[in-house]
Parts: C-alpha cells; structure tokens; sequence
C-alpha cells in the first residue's frame, strides 16, 4: 500500500542531478556549489493544532511549504530538496489527490525537488524537512545586531493573527485576502538574497514581533541589548485596517494582533544606521515593502511606544512569553 500510495502522488522526477534518485533507500544529491554550506530545516503541521483537520488539503499543502522556505529567506539560504513524513489516518485518495498536487506544485514554484520521505498510519501529521545551500559570506543569523541598529520589517504584519480571530472566514474579498496570508504566506527569499550584505541580523515572525524580537537580542546575552518598537510603525495592509474598523476592533486588540501574534513569516531585521539608506533605496529599487519598526539599544529590555509613550516593558524571558506557545 505504501509503495502504491508514493508512486501515485509523490513519484516525482528531480530536475536536478542526483547521485541516487527518489525510490532508493534514501536519495544521494551532488556535492554543493562553490563550497557553499548545507542548510536544513524542518516543520511540523499536526490536524487542529496548525489547521482545523477538514480544512482543504490543497492550503494545507501550501502551507507546510512556505512555513519552511521562510525559514531559508530567513537565512538568505537557498532550498533544493525535501523530504516528507506523512501520517495518514486512512488512505484517502480524494484528499491525497489535491494534497500531493498542491504541494508539488509548492515545491516547483521555489525549484525544490521531492526526494523522499516516510508514510505511516496515524493522526493527521505532516512533516517536510527541507535541504539547501547558502554562501559562507551571505549567511544571516539571529546574532549580530549591535546597539543603535535599526529595527525593520518586510511586508505587513498581523494579517493572519486577524484572520483567526474573525474566524479563518473567506466571505467577503477582505477576508478572502487574509484567509490566504495565513495559509499561503510569502516567504521572503528574494527581500533576503538581495539585501543579505546589509542586514546584521535576521529571523522569521513565526511566533510574533515580541516574541521573535527577543530571540534575536537573546543571542547577544553578552552585550545586554533591548529595542524599543514603536507600535504605531508596525505596518499594516489595507484589507487589515478595512476589517478590524468594520468590526470596531479597540487599538488594545489591534496592537496585540500586529505585536504578539505568529503566523506572519515576515523577516525582522536588524541593520546598521550607517547602511540604512542604502538599504531603502535598494528596497525601493526592487519594490520590497520594508519599514523601521523600532531600534535596539542597551537597556536589556524591550519597550513597546505608543505615541511617543512607552505602555510596556518586558525583560527578555516576558518578552518571550508575549507570543505564540508552542507548549502553552
């Protein structure tokens, strides 16, 4: 039955040269380029934990894709090849069907090839380990910010934190736009790629601005940092704004949304004042969406303002507590 199953949804041909294809015990790839590094990630998606169990297999499939190539944007890594871990209640073709399709599809869109993986009878589970590469020099890492640095953001937060909280509803074209930032969001590999040599620190909003602000100063423990983030900076979409007015949402929910909660797999940045405008200006040059949400400083603590205002202070180990729980 496995090996059924695998030939009629995830027999895929590679389109990069390997030393052993997919069918093998396991699948041998090709050293790596130019001495570049390996990069491996992996997520798990488990039924009513990451997505109700009867949502449609096809977003799932999306996804659990873009969840893991976000964390390769992250890096200004590149992916190459996946590995996938299947649980199955049941061998349901008519959901394995637009399953296997959309997550292929997924994978060819980043030029990643399906090279194996495990299938096993359970509760609803998906797991995709990603491979890839990354030049010794464009490498980012959540270390390396200093203090003075500026505090930055790609694309819009809060959107898919909006979009639970109404409901995950796809009624009207607003919510429709949210409803697919949080099954589909955007991994930001070409924001990374292009302005890797200017940022000196970087990690994906997986679990929340606070949250994932703080695991970036945690790595500098050494130097004591903090940030400050303005809240009023945070940049929002319009179908956000449109929604949380026409459901007369107070400013208290607003700034949890954008601040506390995951799921936006956007990149926060931190780069130097000296590179900033340079960084702007290529932003703008390729039409990336990037804004300063705040700056880091020294105090070892992070203040969230609010017109000028600071309304909280955390210490890293409550600023690490303000965003999703994986445990919680």
């Amino acid at each position: 039955m496995e090996t059924k199953l695998i030939e009629t949804y995830f027999n895929c041909k590679s389109s990069q040269k390997l030393w052993v294809a997919n069918g093998d015990d396991a699948a041998v790839m090709p050293p790596l380029p130019n001495g570049h590094g390996l990069v491996a990630a992996t997520d798990s998606l488990i039924a009513d934990v990451h997505f109700p169990k009867d949502m449609a297999p096809e977003l799932i499939a999306e996804k659990c894709v873009a969840v893991n190539v976000s964390d390769f944007a992250a890096m200004a890594a590149t992916p190459r090849y996946a590995l996938l871990s299947l649980t199955l209640p049941e061998v349901d073709d008519a959901w394995l069907k637009p399953f296997s399709t959309a997550l292929i599809a997924s994978l060819n869109k980043y030029n990643i090839d399906l090279v194996g993986g495990d299938t096993v009878k359970g509760p609803l589970n998906i797991g995709l380990s990603i491979f890839g590469s990354v030049a010794p020099n464009s490498v980012l890492r959540r270390s390396g910010a200093c203090a003075g640095d500026i505090l930055a953001v790609t694309g819009f937060l809060g959107d898919s934190a909006l979009s639970l909280h109404t409901g995950l509803k796809s009624d009207s074209l607003i919510e429709q736009y949210l409803f697919k930032r949080y099954y589909s969001p955007t991994p930001r590999l070409k924001e990374s790629h292009c302005l890797s040599s200017l940022i000196t620190s970087a990690i994906d909003i997986s679990d929340g601005l606070i949250k994932d602000c703080a695991q970036l100063l945690r790595m500098e423990q050494s130097l004591s940092l903090g940030a400050e983030i303005n809240l009023g900076f945070i940049p929002l979409s319009s179908e956000f704004k449109q929604l949380a007015k026409l459901k007369n949402l107070s400013l208290d929910i607003i700034n949890k949304l954008k601040s506390e909660s995951g799921d936006d797999y956007e990149i926060l940045m931190t780069v130097s004042q000296d590179n900033w405008d340079l960084l702007q200006s290529k932003a703008r040059e390729h039409q990336f969406n990037i804004t300063q949400v705040g700056k880091i400083t020294d105090t070892g603590k992070i203040l969230c303002l609010q017109d000028e205002g600071v309304i909280k202070s955390y210490s890293l180990s409550e600023a690490l507590c303000a965003g999703y729980q994986h445990y919680g």
